[in-house]
């Protein structure tokens, strides 16, 4: 069994111990039992058919698309502590008797398949998947988008660090070209795992693409796990709302969230790096939105840019505009005491210094770019 499949067994059944070790709180519902034995069924179905993909070295999609699914599980499990949590009041935690139950199911899933091999880390990327588009990705780095990259010797050369940047462009180019910046750019390439919005993460087809070429989906445990490990991550704090903003309202950065990636840097004590990205918000220009039509799908917003839906699938291609992406001098918080973390007014005024920061530095590239197209 490989070292990263051993990490995750090791991951697992410390999750089912600290879980099974939880004083015990008021009994659950039926209706959170009912789906409870649903999630089960569906753990045993998933490690089923990675059994399977093993056995026919079948590892690609079918492989994604179970990982993915099994971070929609995560994100259920989530949802039933949090209903748990108001009923009993015992806090952020089911009760012991509803994890025990899926830590059993996990546990005699997984250890029937230690033998196997993967090549796939805990978060789902699949590294000679990744590898295989290398090409593909210098294409749309060095010539589609023509990325002039600056500040690289602001990264740091070893360690954790997180990016934080504005987001534009519809669908993530930004988390994939500030990726590429770093590998191919900077003097010791890492990867840089960037944590995405659930409206990625969990849409068929890309979800798992995103996945195996290294996103993550945006959670607190994911982002802590990931710099604890020594790892680069990226965050965009503006969200959706960053992505949906109509053209006129291009390069203004949007309200931040509640200060999480704060609070998770001064947890971790890690370093922020600014990170201005110039030219994507031109790739999708969103002239108008029709909401109403997109909601009843479960999509969030729906654009209307010059060539969508005017042009049908071919619409979605993005436009080749010139990008710029400059990473700004860290941000240091390690000195910032924990007690902060609880303290709303200091979070805002940390997290707002920040977006001020990244703000400057978009418009010190605006005012550099003489065009849209050639730079």
């Amino acid at each position: 069994m490989s070292e990263r499949r051993k990490n995750t067994v090791v991951r697992l059944e410390d999750f089912v111990k600290r879980r099974r070790s939880a004083s015990p709180s008021s009994p659950p519902s039926e209706e959170l039992h009912a789906q409870l034995r649903q999630i089960e069924k569906e753990i045993a179905e998933g490690m089923a058919r990675l059994r399977n993909a093993a056995a026919h070295a079948t590892r690609g999609g079918e492989i994604a698309a179970v990982e993915a699914h099994f971070q929609q599980i995560a994100h259920r499990l989530r949802e039933l502590e949090r209903k748990a949590s108001r009923s009993s009041r015992q806090g952020e935690r089911l009760t012991s008797s509803l994890f025990r139950r899926v830590g059993e199911m996990i546990s005699t899933r997984l250890h029937p398949a230690q033998g196997e091999d993967f090549e796939i880390d805990d978060f789902g990327l699949d590294a000679d998947f990744r590898r295989s588009l290398e090409p593909f990705f210098s294409f749309l780095y060095e010539r589609y988008w023509r990325v002039e990259a600056s500040g690289i010797s602001n990264i740091p050369i070893q360690g954790p660090a997180m990016f934080v940047a504005n987001h534009s462009g519809l669908l993530p180019y930004d988390a994939l070209l500030i990726s590429l910046a770093v590998e191919l750019e900077h003097p010791n390439p890492r990867p840089v795992r960037f944590l995405i919005e659930d409206i990625f993460s969990a849409a068929p087809f890309l979800g798992p693409f995103l996945t195996r070429i290294g996103m993550v989906r945006a959670c607190q445990e994911n982002g802590e796990m990931l710099l604890r490990r020594g790892h680069l991550i990226g965050v965009f704090p503006e969200g959706i709302k960053g992505i949906s903003k109509r053209y006129r309202q291009r390069y203004r950065m949007q309200r931040f969230g509640r200060g999480g990636f704060i609070r998770l840097a001064i947890k971790t004590k890690v370093p922020i790096v600014p990170v201005a990205v110039v030219g994507l918000e031109e790739v999708h220009p969103i002239v108008a939105r029709a909401d109403l039509i997109g909601r009843p799908f479960g999509f969030p917003f729906t654009p209307i840019t010059p060539t969508f839906p005017l042009l049908g699938p071919l619409g979605l291609l993005p436009l080749p505009s010139r990008c710029f992406i400059h990473f700004g001098e860290p941000i240091d918080l390690s000195t910032e005491g924990e007690g902060i973390i609880e303290d709303d007014i200091e979070i805002n005024k940390r997290k707002e210094m920040v977006r001020a920061r990244i703000q400057e530095m978009i418009y010190d590239g605006l005012k550099r770019r003489k065009s849209i197209w050639f730079g």
